[in-house]
Protein backbone atom coordinates (compact mmCIF):
# COMPACT_ATOMS: atom_id res chain seq x y z
CA UNK A 1 0.00 0.00 0.00
CA UNK A 2 1.31 3.29 -0.49
CA UNK A 3 -1.42 5.33 1.20
CA UNK A 4 -4.45 5.95 2.80
CA UNK A 5 -6.54 8.93 1.88
CA UNK A 6 -10.30 9.98 2.51
CA UNK A 7 -11.70 7.92 -0.15
CA UNK A 8 -9.70 4.79 0.10
CA UNK A 9 -6.47 2.75 -0.36
CA UNK A 10 -3.79 3.61 -2.76
CA UNK A 11 -1.99 0.91 -4.02
CA UNK A 12 1.40 0.69 -6.84
CA UNK A 13 1.26 -1.78 -9.32
CA UNK A 14 2.11 -2.81 -12.89
CA UNK A 15 -0.32 -2.92 -15.94
CA UNK A 16 0.80 -6.52 -17.18
CA UNK A 17 -0.66 -5.51 -20.79
CA UNK A 18 1.45 -2.24 -20.77
CA UNK A 19 4.23 -3.16 -18.02
CA UNK A 20 3.48 0.71 -17.09
CA UNK A 21 3.64 1.46 -13.31
CA UNK A 22 0.24 2.73 -12.24
CA UNK A 23 -1.66 3.75 -8.95
CA UNK A 24 -4.86 1.81 -8.06
CA UNK A 25 -7.10 3.45 -5.41
CA UNK A 26 -9.44 0.85 -3.86
CA UNK A 27 -12.81 3.20 -2.18
CA UNK A 28 -15.05 1.63 0.01
CA UNK A 29 -18.55 2.91 -1.23
CA UNK A 30 -20.11 1.91 2.33
CA UNK A 31 -19.50 5.82 3.16
CA UNK A 32 -23.15 6.27 1.92
CA UNK A 33 -24.83 8.15 -1.18
CA UNK A 34 -23.05 11.55 0.00
CA UNK A 35 -19.65 10.09 -0.59
CA UNK A 36 -20.32 8.40 -3.87
CA UNK A 37 -21.71 11.45 -5.40
CA UNK A 38 -18.18 13.14 -4.85
CA UNK A 39 -16.32 10.29 -6.14
CA UNK A 40 -18.25 10.36 -9.24
CA UNK A 41 -17.59 14.03 -9.90
CA UNK A 42 -13.61 13.04 -9.19
CA UNK A 43 -13.54 10.52 -11.97
CA UNK A 44 -15.85 12.67 -14.19
CA UNK A 45 -12.99 15.51 -13.79
CA UNK A 46 -9.94 12.93 -14.33
CA UNK A 47 -11.63 11.69 -17.44
CA UNK A 48 -11.51 15.17 -18.88
CA UNK A 49 -8.40 16.32 -17.77
CA UNK A 50 -5.40 16.22 -19.84
CA UNK A 51 -2.39 17.35 -17.89
CA UNK A 52 1.17 16.38 -17.54
CA UNK A 53 1.18 16.94 -13.74
CA UNK A 54 -2.08 15.21 -13.21
CA UNK A 55 -2.59 11.21 -13.34
CA UNK A 56 -4.20 9.69 -16.17
CA UNK A 57 -7.55 7.99 -15.60
CA UNK A 58 -7.84 4.70 -17.25
CA UNK A 59 -11.00 3.73 -15.93
CA UNK A 60 -12.85 1.54 -12.63
CA UNK A 61 -15.10 -1.06 -11.66
CA UNK A 62 -17.15 -1.98 -8.88
CA UNK A 63 -16.79 -5.27 -6.89
CA UNK A 64 -19.63 -5.69 -4.02
CA UNK A 65 -18.94 -2.64 -1.98
CA UNK A 66 -15.68 -1.65 -3.27
CA UNK A 67 -14.73 0.97 -6.55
Amino acid sequence: MRGKRSYGSVYKARDLQTSEMVAIRVISLSEGEEGYEEIRGEIKMLQQCSHPNVVCYLGSYQVEEYL
